[in-house]
């Protein structure tokens, strides 16, 4: 009661706001392509004063969508190869323009998906902005749609044509064919669906239960049902638009109810797009705000901590590659959707999370969700601070891209009376803040708030007896190079793992690894490993190493360039070669390499450039060394295509057959087994063509959903010289081979959650050559299983 109270106050005094002098109008009428492809029509631009046209222009956003560098996101992004749209306008006629729009295949609702229809969250049409950043105007719009689909425009739904008049940024448009639209009871509201393919009813059952709660307090201000397009969204969950939401296909299809820690960024969508305020970017503000009291979200560390020494939970929560995970942890820098949607896109700002929270600390949740209750009913920034009696101007100050700065801690002194010293490092432009203070006691968690001025700045801070922990923002709110040093004590977070990475069946031989790796909390330079390993030539391994990465961040955690050290005891297999004068070998290794590839799954860019050292001995009998150059590309191909290559050269020394250079394997010529001759220099070639026949899926299961599916084929080449067996003196063969590859693999996501790839692949020799007294093996099919790209 209180909260309708409330709205009905901010839509009072939001009514009132909005009464100032008359906004543009941009009258639009259009008809889209029987293809969905492209857009044309005119578009005129009008006002009551000449005085309210200035600084207005129209201009193309969709050429200046940004293409992902990062392969993964890359691939989430374009269904099929890079492409980039345009909207183009003829010079004023008068007051009209003639304009044409060509859609790229581009998903995550700002483009066109074969077999899926448009999504569009602004973009298709000429964008208002004045300086640059989209402004509100008033529309009139009228599109007429091709037969057979149903289309979606600010929330009006209909089919052949849509009209719609009203006060916002931007348009958002969505056309669906052969689409159906389903009903949905949420609590005393309703929602309308619109959405193709199979029926997902356990989905629309969760939306219901989501929105239900979160559209509770707006129910007074909703004029009709609430829509909600499915949509081939592979980077934002939920993506709030003027009258509606672009919800992902992906959303709420988890296993183990993991679903809950996808509703916080749809119940902030659902209430965003119910809201009055024609500034998209106010509207969400004021929805994190009112989100502020809902149901807590699930802290996805807190959840999964008891399952943070398996490497790929471990993955999931520091490397920043799961997949939606700004919108799954709340974080604020960086945010991936940021460079896709209109606003953030013309016109950065703080997202709006990271201020609701700001706003929260300041005040208060009461005052803040009345304040958020104002910029729903469509208060700007200046009338609801003023309505909600908060400071004037701070909402627009705080809303400004702060410069990037860093938060360091310290600790000092005994357990009895420890204290923290609090440094904030950057420029001077850096604005005051409020940064929270979490404090692990022995009474429990508490909250400090350290009231940092502008610029650099540095206090000591007393902590309780016993303290054990002290972590500095801990919600990811201010914009830092490195979150590295926020926390006391530095926190060690070890993974363990069992990792067999391929088999080869033809001699039944698994290569595998158990490790277990440690480094500290958020460390992206430093890394400790431990290991266990078998392979065809080794029975047991034991290494002891250390990496060091350096480079630019690739995410956030991994960097390009590693260099790497480390060395134990291996007992070799007799099964192999001899082991005559002991089985217990003692080496050493050192390695550097520089990966640019950032895509594991079906990498398309990118390179590995590797150099490897070894040398050891057997005590009191062999030794050996060895060095190895290596390098891998990347060539996309389109969308679902890419070209994979490899060239290596190695030499080695010494009498200890283990360690010389063996051909055959996956890791050299896949086409003969394992070891069939070893010898002391060897040079190999391999290129791949990778096809993704089937992609993004989604077919369920009970622990893993099939994604993608890829099929490969290839050549490879080797040469070996110096090799011994057989020969009728030591050194003198020279085998070289030429043979092909296949295989298939299958990419599924555990939980729905993970995606990972298991491939089973095929070999065999085409020709075979040797130049010495022994006989060339007859070919034969060698088939592998592999849990990793071969290269």
């Amino acid at each position: 009661m209180m909260r309708a109270f409330l709205l009905c106050l901010a839509m009072f005094w939001a009514t009132l706001g909005l009464a100032h002098a008359g906004l543009p109008t941009v009258v639009v009428e259009a008809e889209l392509h029987p293809s969905l492809r492209g857009l044309s029509g005119t578009v005129q631009l009008r006002a009551e004063t000449p005085a309210d046209l200035d600084g207005i222009d129209l201009v193309d956003a969709l050429s200046a969508l940004p293409v992902p560098e990062d392969d993964q996101l890359r691939r989430a992004t374009f269904p099929r190869g890079v492409q980039q749209g345009w909207v183009r306008q003829t010079p004023e006629v008068g007051s009209i323009r003639r304009f044409w729009a060509l859609l790229p295949i581009r998903s995550n609702a700002a483009g066109f998906v074969p077999g899926r229809g448009l999504f569009l969250n602004g973009f298709w049409h000429p964008q208002p902005v004045r300086d640059g950043a989209p402004v509100p105007v008033r529309w009139e719009v009228h599109l007429r749609l091709p037969p057979g689909v149903i289309g979606v425009l600010n929330g009006v739904i209909g089919e052949d044509e849509l009209s719609w008049t009203g006060e916002t940024q931007h348009l958002a448009l969505a056309v669906l064919p052969r689409a159906r639209i389903a009903h949905l009871q949420a609590g005393e509201l309703e929602l309308v669906l619109v959405e193709r393919g199979l029926r997902r009813p356990k989905r629309a059952e969760r939306l219901a239960a989501v929105a239900g709660p979160a559209l509770a307090p707006l129910a007074s201000s909703l004029h009709g049902p609430l829509l909600v397009v499915d949509t081939p969204d592979r980077r934002s969950l939920a993506q709030s638009a003027p009258g509606m939401v672009f919800l992902s296909d992906r959303t709420f299809r988890v296993n183990l109810g993991l679903w809950t820690f996808h509703a916080p960024a749809v119940r902030r969508a659902l209430i965003a797009a119910a809201s009055e305020n024609p500034d998209p970017y106010w509207a969400a503000v004021g929805a994190a705000l009112l989100d502020a009291g809902g149901p807590d979200a699930r802290d996805l560390h807190a959840a999964l901590r008891w399952a943070a020494w398996i490497p790929e939970v471990d993955q999931l929560l520091y490397d920043g590659r799961l997949p939606f995970f700004t919108d799954i942890t709340g974080e604020a820098w960086p945010g991936d959707r940021a460079a896709e949607q209109l606003g953030t896109l013309l016109h950065p700002r703080t997202p709006p999370i990271s201020l609701a929270r700001q706003v929260v600390r300041a005040d208060g949740l009461p005052d803040a969700q009345r304040l958020g209750l104002l910029l729903l009913a469509g208060a700007d920034p200046a009338l609801a601070a003023e309505v909600a009696s908060a400071p004037p101007g701070r909402l627009e100050a705080w809303a400004e891209v702060p410069p990037v700065g860093n938060l360091r801690l310290e600790v000092e002194g005994g357990p009895d009376a420890p204290v923290a010293t609090l440094r904030r490092e950057g420029p001077d432009a850096l604005p005051p803040r409020q940064i929270p203070v979490q404090i692990d006691g022995p009474e429990g968690r508490a909250a400090q708030l350290w009231e940092a001025p502008a610029g650099p700045s540095t206090t000591r801070l007393p902590l309780p007896a016993g303290a054990r922990a002290v972590q500095l923002d801990p919600t990811g709110d201010e914009r830092q190079t490195t979150r590295s040093d926020d926390r006391w004590p530095r926190r060690w977070t070890p993974t363990f793992a069992f990792f067999p990475s391929e088999l080869a069946l033809s001699i039944g031989r698994i290569t595998a690894e158990a490790n277990v790796a440690l480094r500290q909390q958020f460390d992206t330079h430093n890394l400790y490993l431990g290991s266990l390993s078998t392979s065809p030539r080794d029975l047991l391994g034991l290494d002891l190493g250390y990496v060091r990465s350096l480079g630019p961040l690739q995410d956030h955690r991994n960097r390009p360039l590693r260099l790497s050290v480390g060395g134990g005891p291996t007992l070799l297999d007799p099964s192999f070669r001899s082991t005559a004068g002991g089985e217990l070998a003692w080496g050493g290794w050192a390695g550097l390499s520089h990966e640019t590839r950032t895509d594991t799954l079906f990498p398309r860019k990118g390179h590995r450039l590797s150099l490897g050292l070894s040398a050891g001995a057997v005590p009191g009998g062999a030794q050996w060394s060895s060095a190895g150059l290596g390098a891998v590309g990347l060539l996309g191909l389109g969308g679902r295509a890419a070209l994979a290559s490899r060239v290596g050269g190695a030499v080695a020394a010494g009498e200890l057959s283990h360690r010389l250079l063996p051909l055959g394997g996956g890791d050299n010529f896949s086409g003969l087994p394992v070891g069939l001759a070893i010898g002391r220099q060897r040079l190999t070639a391999a290129s791949e063509l990778r096809v993704q026949a089937l992609r993004f899926v989604s077919v369920p299961g009970p622990l893993v959903w099939l994604s993608d599916v890829q099929l490969s084929t290839g050549l490879e080449a080797a040469a070996l010289s110096g090799a011994e067996e057989g020969c009728a003196r030591p050194g003198a063969c020279t085998w070289t081979a030429l043979g092909w590859t296949a295989g298939i693999g299958l990419t599924g996501d555990v939980f729905g959650v993970r995606p990972t790839l298991a491939a089973i692949s095929f070999a065999r020799p085409l020709r075979v050559e040797i130049d010495g007294p022994v006989e060339a093996p007859a070919p034969a099919l060698q088939p592998y299983v592999r849990l990793t790209q071969p290269f």
